[in-house]
């Protein structure tokens, strides 16, 4: 069973993925959008682990990949996809620890996985192989890029195996060794012509048979019911054999019911004279009239409204049905309730977001004070220690000095210095004064610092506490989205709802008038009743309570004529039937004869092609060996390098580049089984260089893109999903523009499930601009991968619908 659609994703701890992260994918085009690191390519990996059970861009760099699935410093990770599948929604989940021999079985089989990771993900290691495969200019035909798609599609062991066997092909030395299979083979030819012309014979009346059991279908299925099976002869030999009076009889029935219903036409006709039967037909004509409008309002109208409370009710289960309230208050309730728990998810998402936000700020903020604090430790280690104190003693010690001599150590300063003792101590204790005041500054800062990342760290741990999950914010956003869609919806069928309570009411008023006035008609109330029992007696659909008594006589009269004619068409079904059993046994005695024949001559021509047998086994083998990888060879050719793949593949390419006179193409060579060969022609007529030669680096990029989409698209619609990963490299304006537009026609007109990862900001916003949607019932889905401040991932996820232009609405 193949995968129609994806619905979401939750990963943990996987590859680049720190933390758990639920993805919503269950739109038409999903956008995914993040720095380097964030975890997008992760994201695309793990999608095709879950469906392929590997992933091959990883693969081809390194065969030991799956030793560094796990996130760095996790011990495990789990992956769960939640997929439609024929209709049905299920849930794959899978779990593996670092090191463990996998053994996942994937969602897909293994064509299907093959498919997936071949021409339904683009990974970005992968465009830029291409990338590398169109600038090497070696100048050999069979270039690397076509050699890539060989490997790819396998031709190369194909062409392998085609020359290892071509020998088989010679037989003439083999015949020279058995000198009597030349009479053998005379007489095989002999025995298989006679063979022929017996099968012929038997053909042509196994088709006369064939013939007659067509011819009968028609009489079988309306004698038998349709129910005989497949074994039309054995219901043709009981139908002929069996005596059955049962449509006479049912035809003498059908006569007596006619006449009835022809008396009772006649009374009705005679109490539809009097006031009383004119004013009941009246009564009887409106109510069946407001019936109608009620129940076409519910068939049309009241159904859908009636789904829609259905789905509503998985979140709200006591909201009452239509068949319990009237459609206008059931309405109305609903938009309440869910009017009120849509505000309720908006609130939580916007104090989350409030919190998040002032995290980032105080974490910037904790960041500052602690490079401050650092700053004042460090300032302060070169303030001297204890200045104050020094400062003190240096100026008590200024009025004992009258000379240049030291009053500690005697010593005479003006031997060293001609600025006098006094004004080098006075000097001196001005400094050690400035550095005290300097260090209790230093001290006043560090201690506001101290107590600012204190009053941080406390506001951090109060908001770290109340931040929602990721999973939880999760939930939330994709409640809002339900809620949201819900309350658009409801609100739409208000109108409806008031118009079927309208419809409703007087469908139930024009009853009530109508049994009133039933109770006083008698002669009229036997007409029906003698109708009624009928319809019982001739097991057709009873009448409703409202249905007009003419219009139920036309009814009875309508079936009786039918089953009249039904019966005659049995009888003479029959008697056709048996002239066409007695031709078919005269020919079920010429194919026994022919049988008995032809059994003679298998049974001399099994003895010789027993003796055969050793002589053609290996050669046969060979021969069907080369014969079967011929034709696989040649059919991968013929339905993948073909000139269909080249229409699509040209399609795709001018319309990403308008202005590249070359297009790139695949070729065959004339009489060549083997590779197809890559080549540029011109728009105008006439063939090019290879593409690394004739186009410029952004158009091979192109290139490659609309390579790896016309494979994709010329395999029809056999798994409809479109993985691509930063796929838009070296491409200017015009070709993202006409990008742009390539995915809304993949979503819109092919049908496809497009997810696309890019880097650059700006090229995300204007994808999705451009890529919003445009009718109703289109959904897109943008999701925003960033790092926490804890390296856990986090993923915010955003729904956009459609929505009228309120300009366009006003005019």
């Amino acid at each position: 069973m193949s995968v129609n659609r994806l619905k979401s994703i939750t990963i943990q701890d996987f590859r680049s993925i720190g933390g758990e992260i639920t993805i919503p994918l269950d739109a038409q085009v999903v956008l995914i959008h993040g720095p380097n690191g964030t975890g997008k390519t992760s994201t695309l990996s793990a999608i095709e682990f879950a469906l392929a059970g590997s992933v091959d861009s990883l693969r081809r760099v390194d065969p030991n990949y799956l030793d560094h699935l796990v996130h760095r410093g996790a011990t495990h990770t789990n992956i769960s996809v939640e997929a439609e599948m024929g209709g049905k929604y299920i849930t794959h989940a899978f779990r593996f620890a670092q090191g463990d021999d996998l053994g996942i079985a994937p969602i897909l089989q293994d064509t299907e996985a093959h498919f997936f990771s071949e021409r339904c993900y683009l990974a970005q290691s992968t465009l830029g192989r291409l990338l590398e495969i169109y600038e090497e200019r070696d100048g050999d035909q069979n270039s690397p890029l076509t050699r890539f798609v060989n490997d790819v599609l396998g031709l190369d062991t194909l062409e392998a195996l085609i020359k290892g066997l071509n020998a088989s092909k010679d037989i003439r030395n083999t015949r020279n060794l058995v000198p009597g299979i030349a009479a053998l083979e005379r007489e095989v030819a002999a025995l298989t012509s006679d063979k022929a012309a017996k099968k012929a014979r038997r053909a042509q009346l196994a088709q006369a048979q064939a013939r007659i059991l067509q011819d009968v279908e028609p009489e079988l299925r309306l004698l038998d019911s349709g129910t005989y099976g497949s074994d039309v002869v054995v219901a043709m030999d009981r139908l002929v054999t069996t005596e059955d009076t049962s449509e006479d009889i049912a035809l003498v029935e059908l006569t007596g019911y006619r006449r009835e219903i022809e008396s009772l036409l006649q009374r009705l006709s005679s109490v539809r004279q009097t006031s009383l039967g004119v004013d009941l037909a009246a009564l009887e004509g409106r109510a069946h009239g407001s019936s109608s409008l009620a129940a076409e309002w519910q068939t049309k109208v009241g159904k859908g409204i009636e789904e829609l409370l259905e789905h509503a009710r998985g979140e709200f289960p006591d909201l009452a049905s239509l068949s319990t309230t009237s459609p206008a208050k059931a309405v109305s309730t609903a938009l309440t309730r869910i009017s009120a728990e849509l505000e309720s998810c908006k609130s939580r998402l916007r104090a989350d977001t409030v919190d998040r936000a002032r995290l980032d700020e105080l974490s910037i903020s904790a960041d500052l004070d602690g490079a401050r604090i650092a700053l004042i430790d460090e300032q302060t280690a070169t303030v001297t220690a204890g200045a104050a104190e020094i400062a003190k003693l240096l100026a008590a010690l200024g009025p004992h000095i009258h000379n240049s001599e030291c009053i500690v150590c005697g010593r005479d300063y003006s031997e060293i210095s001609e600025e006098p003792l006094s004004a080098q101590l006075a000097r001196r204790a001005a400094q050690l004064s400035d550095q005290a005041e300097r260090l209790a500054e230093l001290n006043r800062a560090k201690h506001n610092a101290a107590t600012s990342l204190s009053s941080i760290t406390s506001e951090t741990k109060l908001i770290e506490a109340r931040i929602l999950q990721s999973s939880v914010r999760s939930l939330l956003v994709s409640r809002e989205a339900q809620f949201q869609d819900w309350h658009n919806q409801l609100s739409a069928r208000v109108a409806d709802a008031e118009l079927g309570t309208k419809y409703l009411r007087e469908s139930t008023q024009a009853r009530m008038t109508l049994a009133t006035a039933r109770n006083d008609a008698g002669a009229w109330i036997e007409v029906r009743n003698s109708a009624s029992e009928m319809c019982q007696k001739l097991s057709i659909e009873a009448p409703s309570d409202v249905e007009p008594v003419d219009r139920l006589l036309g009814r009875i009269s309508t079936h009786i004529r039918t089953l009249m004619t039904e019966g005659e068409e049995r009888l003479a079904a029959r008697a056709r039937l048996k002239d066409s059993h007695r031709t078919w046994m005269q020919l079920a005695s010429d194919l026994s004869d022919v049988d008995v024949e032809n059994s003679h001559l298998d049974m001399r021509l099994k003895e010789l092609l027993a003796k055969r047998e050793e002589f053609e086994r290996r050669r046969t083998g060979a021969k069907q060996l080369l014969k079967v990888a011929t034709e696989v060879q040649q059919k991968i050719i013929r339905e993948v390098f073909n000139d269909s793949l080249n229409s699509v593949w040209r399609d795709l390419f001018v319309r990403l580049a308008p202005r590249e006179p070359f297009v790139p193409a695949f070729r065959v060579a004339e009489g060549r089984k083997t590779s197809p060969q890559l080549t540029t022609v011109h728009r105008a007529g006439g063939t090019g260089g290879s593409p690394g030669a004739m186009l410029s680096a952004g158009n091979l990029n192109t290139a490659a893109l609309t390579l790896f989409l016309a494979l994709h698209l010329t395999a029809g619609e056999k798994l409809p999903l479109l993985v691509l990963d930063d796929p838009v490299q070296s491409m200017d304006d015009v070709h993202i523009s006409q990008f742009a537009a390539l995915l809304r026609t993949l979503s819109k007109q092919h049908s496809r499930q497009v997810i696309v990862a890019v880097h650059e900001r700006a090229l995300f916003d204007y994808l999705a601009l451009e890529l919003s949607p445009a009718f109703d019932g289109d959904r897109l889905i943008t999701v925003e991968l960033k790092k926490q401040s804890d390296g856990t991932s986090f993923a915010a996820p955003s729904y956009h619908f459609y929505s009228d232009d309120p300009v366009h609405v006003s005019a």
